[in-house]
Parts: structure tokens; sequence; C-alpha cells
């Protein structure tokens, strides 16, 4: 037993949800960097302020590809938390659910 009162199992658990939230965490970080770098493009121009020949057509472009990695970053942050909700926290709800019976003894 750990000295919070918890059974190994559930500290382990909770390490584990912590972990991923963290990388959750990571790719919302990843989103805002894609956000920001697709409004840089959105004004693209020359050092002196002129629009760049074909900046427009550049730029639609890695609209196109910074929103294809967005859409792949959400759904990979969706995945993330069916499995945390799906797996870990079922787990860690079966785990106290033993616990709190154990103690009941």
């Amino acid at each position: 037993r750990e000295s919070s009162g918890h059974p190994p199992a559930v500290q382990e658990l909770r390490h584990g949800v912590a972990y991923l939230r963290g990388r959750s965490e990571e790719h919302a970080d990843d989103i805002t960097d894609m956000r920001r770098a697709l409004l840089a493009y959105g004004i693209s121009s020359d050092a002196d302020g002129s629009p760049q020949a074909g900046g427009a057509a550049q730029a639609q472009k890695h609209r196109q590809e910074l929103l294809r990695d967005i859409s792949e970053l959400r759904a990979r942050c969706a995945e993330l938390q069916e499995t945390v909700d799906q797996r870990v926290m079922i787990t860690i709800w079966q785990v106290q659910k033993q616990h709190d019976e154990g103690m009941a003894k």
C-alpha cells in the first residue's frame, strides 16, 4: 500500500491518466501552433508589404494542409479521450470498487 492510502494499482492508474492528459495537452499546443501558422500564411507579403506573386495560391495550399493536419490531430485527441474514458476510467472505477469492498470487510 502507498502512503496515500490507495492500493498501488490505483496509484498506477492515476499516473497513467496523468500521462494521457499530458499527451492530450501536447496536441492542444500543436493545434494552437498550426492556427498561428495558418494566420501567418494568410497575410503573406514581400518585405515592402506588397502581396507576393502567387502568394494567394500558396497560402491556400498551406491552409488546406494545416486544416488537414488540425483535423488529424483532433481525431487523435478524440481517440485518446475515448481510450481514457473506456479503458482507464473503467479500470480505475473497478479498482476503487474492489478497494472499497476490501475496506468494508
